[in-house]
């Protein structure tokens, strides 16, 4: 399987090739590109700017794209199991890029190209940039502005995915709801939940302790629950970091969502909960939820959702913070070394526990199967 396996290795006349076969280029060629640094690396990929100079004036091709590496740490290459986690992640994303972004009902980057390899867990992409729109940091949480415009167009998204036929049938796409399956997410959080109640202290909501543990030896029943029918096609991820804002379009498609790792057929509670619980201090989340849940119900409802209460979406949300809450769980305590190391994160990452007053709030132990 023949593409760039480094940065190293991406050279001009692959950029030509790529470029003219999607149509963003026709007269020049790529003559030569500069690298830049660009804020976005993951646990499993290198992220670079590329600033191509054309042999000739291209008015329609990019004055700059982003490169999506696969990252081959020594993990990855001795751990068949991790290597194949990561394989199918990048399957997943690359998949999603060239069959269903363009008609997922919600802005992702431009995509030129994308290719894996599943035997050795490599990968590229290279996509629009839009590292030039707005970010907001999670840890500065979310305006109302910004939360009416993210609700709506994710509402978009999964009215066009609706109990989708077409996306139940590609092999790639997750069929449960978590990043994980629901049995090793259980496990996870069996050996993490003293540490993290310990490394929490004082920033952990009163009352979600007990909610915790009584969740955990029915995280698997929840799990299943909100993987059954309506299912819609889910990021997986949906955080403040996976966003972008482009304050030029109106506010329904003011969005641009990247990182595709984790797609699935799943209620659309999922990426309601994620978003909710992760993007909000506790007085904000209080004050617009009501307000930002009804506007995504309804739009739901306008674009042909049928038989989908008002009431049935409120229960799946719960059912939906408590898996986030799991997940959330293992993620602080995974990190749990560098939040240790210094003041400034342990103060970042204490008020994302903070946040976890949305599942007492919402009274999420009342939902929990007897």
């Amino acid at each position: 399987m023949d593409f760039p396996r480094t940065v190293d290795e991406i050279t001009p006349e692959w950029l030509t090739n790529v470029l003219r076969e999607n149509g963003a280029i026709s007269n020049s060629v790529v003559e030569s590109f500069v690298l830049e640094e660009f804020d976005g690396q993951g646990n499993w990929s290198e992220v670079r700017r590329l600033v191509p100079e054309y042999s000739a004036p291209e008015p329609d091709g990019p004055r700059s794209m982003i490169a999506k590496i696969g990252l081959q740490s020594e993990e990855i290459i001795q751990n068949p199991a991790i290597r194949h986690e990561v394989a199918v992640a990048y399957e997943r994303e690359a998949r999603f890029y060239q069959d269903f972004a363009a008609g997922c009902g919600l802005n992702t980057p431009k995509h030129y190209f994308s290719a894996h390899d599943p035997e050795t867990a490599e990968a590229i992409y290279l996509l629009g940039d839009i590292g030039h729109l707005r970010a907001v940091d999670r840890a500065d949480g979310c305006s109302l502005d910004d939360g009416r415009a993210v609700f709506l167009s994710l509402a978009n998204m999964h009215r066009t995915s609706w109990e989708s036929e077409q996306l139940a049938r590609q092999p790639w796409i997750r069929n449960y709801g978590t990043n994980a399956s629901p049995k090793v997410v259980q496990q996870w959080l069996a050996q993490r939940i003293d540490s993290f109640f310990e490394l929490g202290g004082n920033s952990v909501p009163k009352g979600l302790e007990s909610i915790a543990r009584k969740f955990l030896p029915k995280l698997i029943d929840v799990a299943a629950e909100i993987v059954t029918a309506p299912v819609t096609l889910s990021h997986g991820d949906f955080q403040l970091s996976n966003m972008f804002f482009d304050d030029s379009l109106d506010i329904e498609n003011r969005i641009v969502v990247f990182d595709w790792q984790s797609p699935g057929l799943v209620r659309c509670s999922e990426d309601v909960s994620i978003f909710m619980s992760t993007s909000f201090d506790v007085a904000s989340r209080r004050a617009y939820e009501q307000q930002l849940l009804a506007e995504y119900h309804s739009v739901l409802l306008e674009g042909g959702v049928t038989d989908y209460s008002h009431d049935q979406f409120l229960n799946d949300v719960r059912l939906s913070l408590l898996v986030s809450m799991a997940k959330q769980i293992n993620s602080v305590v995974r990190k749990s070394e560098a939040i240790q190391s210094s003041e400034e994160v342990r103060a970042r990452d204490m008020a994302m526990v903070q946040r976890l007053q949305v599942v007492v709030d919402w009274n999420c132990d009342e939902v929990i199967p007897k």
